[in-house]
């Protein structure tokens, strides 16, 4: 899949660059554009499947873009991150079928949630399902703190007790382990190599909604709590 970011300000552009490019999202490509004729002129090229965008822009703003990209990309889900909480301009979005209206500042977590949401739910009306593979996408996917056996099962339109049997065979694991396995291997990696990050910070961008489930996951994977394995490496 692919992934345009639109934004006027080159500091919030590279920043989202940067933050998608961490999240580990998979994409194959993602697309820059600094206003919204030069998105448009992004989006006939390459056809994005997720568009972020501002909307208070030169030259096209965020909202007169999106009424030009429906008939390129209709199936695209597109998420406004916006300075301005007018309902009008909110009101706008939800009439052009917009997959997500925020306001800036957002919280690293949140954003990847929203996309990580909007892939899903690609995926689910759009791509072919049938040939996904459970064990690749939980690979994939295990950033995602919403990650379950249910939505695996909406997918790939199999049985959750058959999804718990195709993981069991696969990776001798179940699910919750296997997911767990993966996601502390990654905590273990921030730990290890981003200092800057706090206990918080690594928890978030390894699938963990709570810090104190984080930590209490990690201590009995590891024997460490976060703070001793850093300590120690």
């Amino acid at each position: 899949m692919k992934i345009l970011i639109c934004d006027d300000e080159s500091t919030i552009l590279n920043g989202l660059n940067q933050l998608i490019k961490n999240g580990k999202f998979n994409f194959k490509e993602i697309l820059l554009a600094e206003d919204g004729l030069e998105a448009i002129e992004q989006i006939k090229k390459h056809k994005p499947e997720i568009i972020i965008t501002d909307i208070n822009m030169p030259k096209l703003n965020g909202l007169e873009m999106i009424e030009s990209i429906l008939d390129i990309v209709p199936k695209s889900k597109i998420i406004i991150l916006s300075g301005y909480s007018d309902f009008s301009y909110a009101q706008k979005a939800i009439d052009y079928g917009v997959f997500s209206y925020q306001l800036k500042p957002i919280q690293i977590s949140e954003l990847y949630n929203i996309i990580q949401n909007a892939i899903n739910i690609y995926i689910s009306n759009y791509a072919d399902n049938e040939n996904i593979d459970p064990i690749e996408y939980i690979r994939k996917n295990y950033q995602n703190p919403n990650l379950s056996l249910n939505e695996l099962s909406h997918l790939t339109h199999l049985s959750i007790s058959s999804l718990s049997k195709i993981i069991k065979h696969k990776t001798t694991m179940n699910f919750s382990d296997f997911l767990n396995s993966l996601r502390i291997q990654y905590a273990k990696e921030l730990l290890s190599n981003n200092i800057n990050l706090n206990i918080l910070e690594v928890s978030i961008q390894s699938g963990y909604t709570s810090q104190h489930y984080f930590s209490r996951v990690f201590k009995n994977y590891t024997g460490f709590s976060p703070i001793e394995y850093r300590n120690k490496n």
